[in-house]
This record gives structure tokens, C-alpha cells and sequence, in this order.
């Protein structure tokens, strides 16, 4: 995985030729998309030494915050190449949908499976259909969610305890800042932001680099890093 660079980003806004920074442009691209702001240069993350892309399968754009997955049966899999640490929130909108699953994995977790997030117990998926998934049962019965929708995850890795939100509201009545209405309760062990997709599915990670659709839970960071 190619790392980000600030002097190949800058040389090629100034050459006009970003042949050797692909991965800056991309990034510039999803950020100019995602907060609906033009740039006559190049838009880069506000914090690069700390948001965490993806690690995935194949190539995904807007330098692996973008995960598309093939049309067809096959799930395409991938997670944060940042260990969740303390408390943090994060978010992913599902830009366009057939089927996907959105949650954590832990560091047993193998992208290059044919499986979904939540199938056996190395990882969490929240299901577009409707519940967050642990080995192959529904742990809570969250919600359904549609194309276009914002959800939002807060982890706190001392105590294991999972949130989830839709459209600005928690699930379970969910409280992070107070500790209380958690979805699911994650066991000891180093655990990562994960997905799951498949039929052509697309979703776009918000690591901290850009403004948060909800609000951040107080005590939580602002971000995965």
C-alpha cells in the first residue's frame, strides 16, 4: 500500500501531471466530492499522519477510503489498517447497495474470504437488511439501512463496548458518553473498522479526514487514529 505524500501531491499541482500521484488525486477527488467544495489545487487530508485508509482485496479509489465491490455473488472484504485504540467514532456512508455489512473485525480477520462480516466470530457486520452479526447470529436487531445512508460507529476499546447509529440516531438508545445502550460488547483483543460487500455495493469510509455527517460523542475521538 502506497503511503501519502504531500511533495508528490504539490509537485503534480504544479506540473499539471499526476501520473506519479495517482493516490493524491484520488484522495482530492473524494474530499472535493464529499464536502461539495472546488479547489483550483489539490484538497488533502487534515491530519495525514493519523486517518487510516482501508486495507483491502484489490484497488479501491479516494486512496482506499472507496470500496466497491464487484457485480456478482463473490463478497469483497477489507478493514482499517489502524488498530482501534481508546474511544473513537468513525462513520461510512453506502453510496450505492445490493449487499453489505458494516462493523469491526479483529486482527484474525482475513480479507480474502468469500464471506460476510458477522459469519464467524472474528468480526461484527451491521447487515443492510437488518441486524449486527457475530458468528452467522444477529447479536442485536438493528435496523435496516438504505442507499445514501449515514452510519456511525463508536468503540471503546477498554471496555469492548460497540455503538451504532443511522442517520444521526443510535441504536438500542445508545449513549457512548455515558457508557449505556451499547449494541454489542467486543472480547479483549485488538479490533479494526471492517466491511463487507458484494453486488456491486459501494462504501465510503470517513477515518476523521473530512467533517462528520453526526456529532462526535464527548470523550470519543474524532476519528481513527
Amino acid at each position: 500500500q502506497r503511503d501519502y505524500s504531500v511533495v508528490r501531491a504539490i509537485n503534480a499541482s504544479i506540473t499539471g501531471n499526476w501520473n506519479e500521484a495517482g493516490l493524491e488525486r484520488e484522495i482530492s477527488s473524494e474530499i472535493e466530492r464529499q464536502t461539495g467544495r472546488a479547489t483550483s489545487g489539490f484538497f488533502m487530508p487534515h491530519n495525514l499522519e493519523m486517518r487510516a485508509p482501508y486495507a483491502v482485496g484489490s484497488a479501491t479509489t479516494g486512496g482506499n477510503l472507496v470500496a466497491t465491490s464487484p457485480a456478482g455473488s463473490t463478497y469483497y472484504r477489507g478493514r482499517g489498517t489502524i488498530a482501534l485504540s481508546g474511544k473513537q467514532y468513525w462513520e461510512v456512508t453506502v453510496s450505492s447497495l445490493s449487499i453489505a455489512e458494516i462493523g469491526l473485525c479483529n486482527s484474525s480477520f482475513v480479507i480474502a474470504t468469500n464471506a460476510y462480516l458477522g459469519s464467524d466470530g472474528n468480526g461484527y457486520g451491521w447487515d443492510n437488511a437488518g441486524g449486527f452479526y457475530l458468528s452467522v447470529a444477529s447479536v442485536y436487531a438493528a435496523s435496516s439501512y438504505a442507499t445514501g445512508t449515514v452510519l456511525g460507529f463508536a468503540f471503546d476499546s477498554a471496555t469492548g463496548k460497540i455503538w451504532i447509529r443511522k442517520a444521526g440516531t443510535w441504536e438500542n438508545a445508545g449513549d457512548p458518553a455515558a457508557g449505556t445502550g451499547n449494541v454489542a460488547t467486543a472480547a479483549a483483543g485488538t479490533w479494526y473498522p471492517a466491511f463487507s460487500l458484494r453486488g456491486g455495493s459501494v462504501a465510503t469510509a470517513n477515518f476523521g479526514a473530512t467533517a462528520f455527517s453526526g456529532s462526535v460523542p464527548s470523550g470519543f475521538n474524532s476519528g481513527v487514529y
